[in-house]
């Protein structure tokens, strides 16, 4: 309203004054009838200006630019305040719902833009469509792997089918990374993926743009060496402490969700296995552990991984399990990681 008044004084060529107007310019208004009117569009003019140039410098303005999608679990993580363009943006892909999740919070919490793909498939429909810096790559992955993404990948038209590639691999899987190297992969990060690795090699391709070796080499590489069977609690507390962080003031909310997340896919692969174990399906089998090895691990429930790595080894090499020991075994395990997780979180259900 006080910017109404002083514009209707314009308007009907009175109060000059008020808007500091004198000399040549009061003496106009004062003598010709239409010069209010004229001074008013000017003026009108001026301050839409000023507007549509003080929008367009905000940081406001960059974060209305069209990125993509705002964050979801299952569809891209874009914090905001992350930086835009394509060197700072990371297309993470990975079948499982708890690794994406945790890769996607660790590399948004760093800066990054991450856009989520659930397969081999849909990466390669995002890295041809998008503007990406990196692709992060899961290997083991239904209707298209890892191998038949980057090849897909290498093969497109234009410039991104030079995007650099990382994939995401267990390093104990004997021949996964010399194959990862040939199938066109840059380099790769090992699973269960840990934060302080997983930035290491982003930032390193980002920052200096050299093939994974030396020193980034170790960084990836470096596990913490593992604990005789008989000592490994049920969930590495370290771990989950570490998941909290990277919620910050959310970090029980993201606790729970995660906590739900892998019970509801616990609970799926449980039911895959039974039914791949009646039908005599060693692939199945085999995926279906994979699948909740990949959880187990990232949430830090050390025995769990154990007993699927077992199980999909066997199953890799084709030596099918005589009884339902080992996924009873599983089973039992899975409801000790629930009840764990229920004490966790303060006795929430999950």
């Amino acid at each position: 309203m006080a910017l109404a008044i002083p514009l209707l004084n314009v308007w009907t060529g009175m109060g000059v004054a008020s808007l500091g107007l004198q000399g040549g310019v009061g003496r106009l208004i004062q003598q010709e009838p239409g010069a209010g009117f004229s001074i008013l569009l000017f003026c009108a003019w001026i301050l839409l200006s000023l507007r549509l140039l003080r929008r367009d410098n905000s940081p406001a303005a960059a974060e209305r630019e069209p990125v993509g999608k705002t964050a979801s679990p299952e569809q891209g993580v874009e914090p905001n305040g992350a930086p835009t363009g394509h060197r700072k943006s990371i297309l993470l892909v990975d079948d499982n719902a708890v690794n994406r999740r945790v890769a996607g919070l660790m590399l948004s919490k760093a800066g990054y833009r991450v856009v989520e793909a659930r397969d081999g498939r849909e990466a390669v429909e995002k890295v041809e469509a998008g503007d990406h810096g990196l692709v992060l790559l899961d290997v083991h992955m239904p209707r298209m792997d890892g191998y038949e993404a980057v090849a897909a990948i290498r093969a497109l038209d234009g410039p991104n089918c030079e995007i650099p590639v990382l994939a995401m691999t267990a390093s104990a899987m004997t021949g996964d990374v010399d194959r990862c190297l040939e199938a066109g992969m840059n380099g790769y990060v090992s699973k269960p993926v840990r934060s302080i690795a997983l930035l290491a090699a982003v930032e390193s391709w980002f920052d200096t743009k050299d093939h994974f070796g030396g020193e980034m080499e170790k960084a990836v590489q470096s596990l913490v060496p593992p604990t005789p069977n008989d000592e490994i609690p049920t969930l590495n507390m370290d771990q989950l402490d570490e998941l909290r962080s990277y919620g910050g003031n959310d970090g029980d909310a993201i606790l729970v969700e995660l906590a739900e997340t892998f019970m509801q896919g616990a609970k799926e692969r449980l039911i895959a296995m039974d039914a791949a174990f009646e039908q005599d399906d060693r692939h199945e089998l085999g995926r279906s552990a994979h699948t909740l090895k990949g959880s187990a691990g990232t949430l830090g429930a050390q025995r769990l991984e154990d007993l699927c790595r077992v199980l999909e080894e066997n199953a890799r090499m084709g030596v099918f399990p005589e009884d339902r020991e080992p996924l009873d075994r599983i089973r039992d395990e899975v409801e000790e990681v629930r009840q764990a997780l229920n004490l966790e979180i303060n006795g929430l259900a999950v």
